[in-house]
């Protein structure tokens, strides 16, 4: 692999290992990373897509960052950045699948409610930072949640858990693909008309009013299921706005946090 495909694929696999949260918090990471960090696109660029991939049916954070990876280093640019990016939360959905009946009922444990505090707190700090730029006027405002990446890898466990032919990982591997093959072609047919519609006056009203729905729709999920899944005692709100602190004024990094919220959620709660 060169050094033009190696660049990208090493940058969303560790996204891929450290990106907790979900969908909502990926576009957060995606813009640290790659506007505010890297400067690989402008604040507007971003926006504008962001907006596209909303048009489009399917999963918008693997889009975004398949078209980041494109725009970089093109076609196999993608495809490297999406085994980065989706491999490492697939492989443990896989492993998941294998190992679910020694858990017992994981949705009764104590650190699982920790992690979903941590997902509280990941998904308000992307939807502020979200909200800032993309609303500049008033016209415009369970295991998946605990592991990073990709939240459609989830179609890696039913594959991998259930019966029939094929079976157990091969199967995994086979759901994973057919859910997000579709929306990747989707990208690769309409992305090099992208430069195209950002120059159209009617295509930028479009797609600034798409930016607020974006915020609108990231505000709607973070509450329900989210919000309405995590917090249900003062313990759990006096958690999660800690957690939010430190990732928003400290700088604590995502992956300390999703054990501190397993920990936490495992003592006191």
């Amino acid at each position: 692999m060169s050094q033009r495909y190696l660049e990208p694929f090493l940058i969303f696999l560790r996204l891929g290992l450290t990106s907790f949260g979900g969908p909502i918090a990926h576009l957060g990471y995606f813009r640290q990373e790659f506007v505010e960090g890297r400067g690989w696109l402008t604040e507007q660029s971003f926006a504008d897509l962001v907006a596209l991939c909303q048009f489009l049916p399917g999963p918008t954070s693997s889009q975004v960052f398949y078209s980041i990876g494109m725009i970089r280093s093109g076609l196999f640019g993608a495809i490297a950045s999406w085994f980065g990016f989706t491999l490492p939360s697939g492989l443990l959905m896989i492993l998941a699948a294998y190992g679910i009946h020694w858990a017992g009922n994981p949705q009764a444990a104590p650190w699982i409610h920790g992690l979903k505090i941590v997902a509280v707190a990941v998904v308000a700090q992307a939807v502020w930072s979200m909200a800032t730029k993309l609303c500049t006027d008033r016209l415009r405002y369970g295991f998946a949640q605990a592991l990073p990446g990709p939240i459609f890898s989830f179609a890696a466990y039913l594959g991998a858990a259930k019966t029939g032919y094929p079976s157990l990982w091969p199967a995994g591997l086979w759901a994973l693909f057919a859910i997000l093959l579709p929306p990747m072609l989707l990208v690769n047919s309409l992305l090099p008309l992208w430069s195209r519609l950002r120059s159209s006056p009617a295509a930028q009203a479009a797609l600034a009013g798409a930016n607020a729905t974006v915020v609108g729709i990231l505000l709607a999920a973070f509450y329900q299921p989210i919000w309405t899944s995590a917090i249900d005692s003062p313990k759990s709100f006096a958690l999660a706005l800690v957690l939010f602190a430190a990732l928003q004024f400290w700088n604590v990094a995502p992956w300390i946090l999703v054990i501190a919220g397993a920990v936490c959620g495992g003592l006191l709660l």
